[in-house]
């Protein structure tokens, strides 16, 4: 954030910088960043955010700054913290050899989980059952669909209208079949 400053007694300047999820990464966190002119490149697959190219620590701190974190809606999370670490490297202009920042800086981000509801989607629009059939599947391409991977529900329900075009509603058991609705 804009909190990041950069400062360095003996360079004035920096080689690279790397920005990483440290703690907690899930599949889904990404970091992003304006680079200006510095080359950049995340790692989905680690969570690490690296920056390269000799520039002023002016350039350097302005571009982690701009470091943004986003989170994708992962079910699968067990950690609701993220630490992300900050490491520079400076760009040895004093003659003394390039040196890594020591320590790390580390920030903190809390992460609020959110719960998707159920999603559920038929795969016909009508179905025609002729009195005194054998039982038929009422619609075999029907979807129930839960982001969070939750497959947990109080109650699923079926609305249909009867012979005198009445809305009913009837709790789903395991196993319906029209006959069942009769």
């Amino acid at each position: 954030g804009n909190a990041v400053i950069l400062a360095d007694a003996d360079d004035t300047e920096l080689s690279s910088a790397t920005v990483w999820i440290s703690q907690g990464f899930t599949q889904g966190d990404t970091l992003s960043i304006n680079a200006g002119s510095l080359t950049h490149n995340y790692n989905a697959a680690t969570g690490e955010l690296t920056l390269s190219g000799n520039a002023s620590l002016a350039t350097y701190q302005a571009a982690l700054r701009s470091v943004q974190f986003s989170s994708g809606d992962d079910p699968t999370s067990i950690s609701n913290t993220r630490q992300i670490s900050w490491q520079v490297t400076d760009a040895n202009s004093d003659g003394v050899g390039a040196k890594a920042s020591d320590p790390v800086a580390v920030l903190k981000v809390n992460v609020t989980p959110v719960n998707n509801a159920a999603v559920i989607t038929n795969g016909a629009n009508s179905f025609s059952f002729t009195e005194g059939d054998s039982a038929k599947v009422i619609d075999a391409g029907l979807v129930l669909s839960d982001h969070s991977k939750k497959w947990y529900y109080r109650e699923l329900q079926l609305r249909y209208l009867d012979s005198f075009g009445d809305s009913n509603r009837r709790a789903i058991p395991r196993s319906l079949t029209y006959s069942d609705l009769c």
